[in-house]
C-alpha cells in the first residue's frame, strides 16, 4: 500500500499541553475557513516518543482532502518544528527543520536524487558520495555495470525523512510515522478543552503533501517537479 501524506514533528520533550495550545487556535481557524466541524490530532505516544526524541503529529478531519498548505501550520508555529512529506507512490520525500532560531534546513529526495538546503547531513547514506549528475549516470547503467556501492546508491538509497531523522539523532523510523494513520484515539481539538476520543473512520489528512515547483528547484531538483 502506498501513501501520500504530510506529518509534523516536535521534540519529545515538548509538553503535550504546549503542543495543544498552539494547535487549537489553528483548528478554530480551519473551522472558520474550511468548514471543518471537527479537527483531530494523532500524536506519537510518549512511551515511543521519549526514547526516539521526536513526537510525530498528524492532523485529520472528516471531509478533509489534504488541501491545506503546510505553510498554514508552519507560519503560525512558535518554536522548533519538523515538517515531513511521505509520498512513496512517487518516491518523493521531504524533511524540513524549523529551529527555534536560525536558518530553516531541508532535504528533498526523488528516488536517489537528493537536494539539500542549509544542511550538510553528518551521517552516511548510500547516495551521499555521489553528485546528482553522477546518480543520473548510474541510473542509466545496467545492473551488471554497477559496483556494490553504486548499486546501493541507486537501488537501496535513503529518503529525505530517513536522512533527516538520523542527522538529528532521532531513533524513530519513517515507517513509524504511518502508525499515526491508524491511531485508535486522537485529540479532539474543537471540543472545548481538548481531550482524547476515538479517531473517526472518515477522518482524512488536512495538510497537503504537495511540494511546490519552486521548492524543488531551490533544492536542485527542478527537472523532477
Amino acid at each position: 500500500m502506498s501513501y501520500k501524506v504530510a506529518f509534523f514533528g516536535v521534540p519529545a520533550a515538548m509538553a503535550a499541553g504546549d503542543v495543544l495550545a498552539q494547535l487549537v487556535p489553528m483548528a478554530k481557524e480551519l473551522r472558520m475557513e474550511n468548514g471543518y466541524a471537527a479537527v483531530y490530532l494523532a500524536a506519537t505516544p510518549q512511551a515511543v516518543a521519549a526514547p526516539a526524541g521526536l513526537r510525530g503529529l498528524y492532523l485529520a478531519a472528516p471531509g478533509a482532502i489534504g488541501g491545506v498548505s503546510r505553510d498554514f501550520f508552519t507560519e503560525r508555529w512558535h518554536g522548533e518544528l519538523f515538517e515531513m512529506v511521505y509520498n512513496d507512490q512517487q518516491g518523493i520525500f521531504l524533511w524540513r527543520h524549523y529551529p527555534a532560531t536560525g536558518a530553516i534546513e531541508s532535504i528533498i529526495t526523488v528516488g536517489p536524487y537528493t537536494g539539500l538546503s542549509n544542511i550538510e547531513p553528518t551521517i552516511d547514506y548510500p547516495q551521499k558520495p555521489y553528485t546528482l549528475a553522477q546518480l543520473v549516470a548510474l541510473n542509466r547503467k545496467s545492473e551488471a555495470e554497477l559496483s556494490r556501492a553504486e548499486e546501493r546508491a541507486v537501488m537501496e538509497y535513503s529518503d529525505a525523512i530517513t536522512i533527516g531523522l538520523a542527522h538529528h539523532g532521532f531513533t524513530m523510523t519513517r515507517h513509524s510515522l504511518l502508525d499515526l494513520l491508524s491511531a485508535k484515539t486522537a485529540w479532539s481539538l474543537l471540543d472545548g478543552r481538548p481531550h482524547p476520543v476515538p479517531m473517526p473512520a472518515d477522518a482524512n489528512p488536512i495538510a497537503s503533501y504537495e511540494i511546490e515547483r519552486h521548492d524543488m528547484a531551490a533544492h536542485g531538483l527542478g527537472k523532477y517537479a
